[in-house]
């Protein structure tokens, strides 16, 4: 989840005006959710078996998004990203994928990665999807 930080980020600064969602797990929600930007969270239970997955697709595909970023590159984060509707889905380069079959999943790949490190797998797509936007892994968080 830390990794995919500096998407929202990147996304914010290079589409100030787009409207920005998160899918993610319930126990880290409380880190994403002070994020400024962040117009709503999608959360999913992901040991809630198949009703998770309908939950999470019905209040995707309600939401209507045009595009959808895969930051993770995973079958879970693919499926997610497949559940979105989006017509434009993107995502790391198949190459840089835990499970390479998700890549399938896409309609635009990153180009591969300079490392193997999740840093340089999403420097890479942040050159797809955000071009010319800094690197930053700030989570805003207040001293308390």
């Amino acid at each position: 989840m830390v990794h995919a930080v500096p998407v929202l980020h990147a996304l914010r600064s290079a589409r100030p005006d787009a409207q920005l969602a998160w899918a993610i797990q319930p126990e880290f929600a409380d880190l994403v959710r002070p994020l400024e930007g962040l117009e709503r969270l999608f959360l999913f239970d992901r040991g809630g078996g198949l009703r998770a997955w309908l939950r999470l697709r019905r209040e995707l595909r309600a939401w209507n998004a045009d595009w959808s970023v895969d930051a993770q590159g995973n079958h879970k984060s693919a499926a997610v990203t497949w559940c979105s509707g989006a017509r434009v889905r993107h995502g790391p380069a198949p190459q840089d994928w835990q499970e390479p079959l998700g890549a399938r999943r896409l309609t635009h790949a990153a180009p591969p990665s300079y490392g193997v490190h999740a840093v340089h797998k999403v420097t890479a797509l942040l050159e797809r999807v955000a071009p010319d936007q800094k690197l930053s892994f700030d989570l805003e968080l207040d001293p308390a």
